[in-house]
């Protein structure tokens, strides 16, 4: 039997997060990387002896991401939550289906992680870090970017100001001085660390921008320590799919968000 408990802080989820860094990168990369986002709360699923099966942010009209490595710990969440009203499931198919069956499909994404790297050729530019001057081209390209994926833009200046305030974390590729494409790169969490809002223009797209950040990203995270890279795509953009492919990454497992009315 398993019981779902607010958490106070994350130190009982880091260990049972930890035995698969991988699938778990979002929750370890949120716990890990500084306070919980206002009005969110930490629920762990745990057994009698108080070992964690399952793990869930919740916040209003949302439970993501929703981890638990056994249909039981993703099922008490489920359970524990039947009488929140609608919500928004975010994780990995197996983890929301033990969640709450059924729900309407909002966002369908594939878990990469790179095996071998094989940077593209011929594409100009450089790496390059992001400062604050680069700041309001930052926040609006990662706006746009949440609009198209679907999860909205309205967090982009906070996302971004939370990620400058690390040295590190957030990359243009530049062509003659100026920013073609963007990503920010999470902290690492059990050696992993995961690329996440790749981002380019409309009118600066198919020229391989985004393939030549990535890949300069990940080779960085790569030099400075990383065990593994890993990133989402949109599972219903199939021209993200075959560039990351082509770069290595190979699929992990699928996910996405469901709403439950």
């Amino acid at each position: 039997m398993l019981t779902v408990t607010s958490a106070a802080d994350a130190a009982p989820a880091l260990p049972w997060l930890l035995r698969d860094p991988v699938r778990n990168t979002v929750p370890g990369a949120v716990l890990s990387g500084g306070p919980l986002p206002a009005a969110t709360r930490l629920l762990l699923a745990r057994d009698g002896g108080g070992d964690v099966h399952g793990v869930a942010f919740l916040a209003p009209g949302r439970a993501w991401f929703v981890a638990s490595g056994s249909p039981a710990g993703a099922a008490a969440i489920g359970a524990h939550l039947r009488d929140a009203g609608p919500l928004r499931a975010d994780g990995l198919d197996e983890d929301v289906e033990a969640f709450r069956g059924g729900g309407t499909v909002v966002t369908r994404t594939r878990l990469y992680a790179l095996g071998e790297l094989v940077p593209p050729r011929g594409v100009p530019g450089e790496l390059s870090p992001v400062t604050a001057a680069d700041r309001d081209v930052a926040v609006a390209w990662v706006r746009e970017f949440g609009q198209e994926a679907g999860t909205g833009g309205e967090g982009a200046e906070a996302a971004v100001d939370k990620r400058l305030a690390v040295p590190g974390r957030c990359w243009f590729w530049r062509v003659g001085g100026e920013p073609v494409s963007f990503l920010w790169l999470t902290v690492p969490f059990g050696g992993v660390v995961r690329l996440s809002a790749v981002c380019t223009p409309r009118e600066l797209r198919g020229r391989g921008y985004a393939s030549a950040c990535v890949a300069a990203a990940s080779a960085h995270a790569l030099a400075g320590g990383a065990r593994r890279c890993v990133l989402y795509t949109d599972l219903t953009n199939p021209l993200s799919n075959r560039i990351y492919t082509r770069l290595g990454y190979e699929p992990v497992a699928d996910g996405g968000i469901r709403s439950f009315e």
